[in-house]
């Protein structure tokens, strides 16, 4: 076994391998406790629930709708994730402002400066911005930019999923 042959050839490192293989059954024990380099294996062993409806947003660049399939993985990050922040950028804004930054520099005596801190939403000023961002990411100049956030119901079939499009929201009517 190799234990018994590592613990006759060299103890030291049969100590340590005993303690990672403690560690290792403890985080699994614990189920929820994760420190590197102990991971918890069994975190994605769950069966997935089935899904009846998606929302999403649709991007679409100069009349095209940009498929997540034609860019890389990071650009498609790069443009959903401001799209995914922006509509609670509000609320999360105020709530870090109000909860932290102003209750601690009042603590101090100092009054906040809420100029350069965004405590509205400004849905025309981000979709300037975004269509210029989108630009960059995608190295293409762009004429038009339209964005509806959409709920579709996947239709699976032996060989592909195809998502139905149920309702559809426009952007700026999402972020109001």
């Amino acid at each position: 076994m190799y234990l018994q042959k590592l613990y006759q050839q060299h103890k030291g490192w049969f100590v340590i391998i005993i303690l990672f293989i403690t560690g290792q059954l403890f985080i699994n024990y614990k189920r929820g406790v994760v420190i590197s380099p102990f991971y918890h294996y069994g975190m994605y062993a769950e069966s997935l629930e089935k899904i009846d409806t998606l929302k999403v947003f649709e991007l679409t660049a100069n009349e095209k709708t940009i498929s997540p399939f034609k860019v890389s993985a990071q650009q498609w990050d790069k443009l959903m994730l401001p799209l995914w922040y922006y509509p609670i950028i509000e609320y999360h804004n105020n709530n870090y402002f109000n909860n932290d930054i102003e209750r601690l520099m009042n603590k101090i005596n100092i009054h906040p400066d809420t100029t350069n801190f965004y405590t509205s939403r400004e849905p025309n000023k981000f979709l300037v911005w975004y269509k210029q961002y989108v630009a960059s990411v995608i190295n293409t100049s762009i004429d038009s930019i339209q964005i509806n956030y959409i709920t579709t119901t996947p239709i699976i079939t032996q060989n592909s999923v195809q998502l139905k499009r149920t309702n559809a929201i426009s952007f700026s009517k999402l972020c109001q």
